[in-house]
Formats: C-alpha cells, structure tokens, sequence
C-alpha cells in the first residue's frame, strides 16, 4: 500500500513538473554569464561577468577576471551552460607551458634576436649560393 500511495505521489508530482517546467528551474539561484575574451582563450586575459540572483534578494553583479596563480599556472575563468538555458560562470585551473603573464599563458614566441639570425643566416645561404654558383 505505501508503494502505491509513493507512486502516485511521484506521478502527481512529475505531471506537476511537466506541466510547469519552470517549477523545476526555481531553486532561487540564477546567473547571466559573459565571457570577455569568448571562452577558453588561455592566450588572452579576460573576465566572466553577469549577474547573480540568490533567492530573492535581487540582482548583484559579479566580476571573475582571469589571473596567474603561479608563475606557471592560470586560473582561466568562463561562461558554461547551466541549468534551464541558464549560463553560468566557471573557473578551470590551467598549467602553462611557457609560464603565465598579466593574467594570460605566455605564448611560444620566436625571440626578436631569433628572427634577426634567422633573416642573417638566409641572407648568407643565398649569397653563399650565388657564391658558389659563379665557381
């Protein structure tokens, strides 16, 4: 007997739900989310901003910019889907190859002194090549 009244009380409560969808997304917390720099761009500080509303006690805003925890860690902040087309902020922590910088991993740059070898040595393999080609 108790069996049958939990049944139906489950039944009636799921009608309930399906008949009023947003019954099952009012909980009290909600969030609008938007990502500065589009997402998890490790390259590019940015910050996860919006609003929050908890339980009635009105909107405030919120700010989660993006920052070096170390000197080779970043903690990335982002905007996910959340509950009943809801999106809702987030934080991953994130290890940096070549270190972290002003919120943001440092990019695998060619050093500038790099790119001048570089044009030296062509500029010597083609001299030496007509060099050679005179011979």
């Amino acid at each position: 007997m108790k069996f049958v009244i939990l049944m139906i009380f489950m039944l009636i409560c799921t009608a309930s739900a399906l008949a009023n969808p947003a019954a099952l997304c009012d909980d009290g917390e909600h969030y609008t989310c938007t990502d500065s720099d589009s997402g998890q761009d490790y390259f590019t500080q940015g910050a996860a901003s919006g609003l929050y509303s908890n339980y009635g006690d009105g909107w405030q805003t919120y700010l989660q910019v993006d920052y070096c925890q170390s000197e080779d860690t970043l903690v990335e902040h982002t905007c996910i889907p959340g509950r009943c087309s809801e999106v809702w902020p987030s934080s991953e922590t994130v290890t940096c190859e070549n270190g972290c910088e002003n919120g943001a991993c440092k990019d695998n740059e060619v050093p500038e002194f790099g790119l001048v070898a570089a044009g030296v040595a062509v500029a010597g393999a083609v001299a030496g090549f007509f060099i050679l080609r005179k011979k």
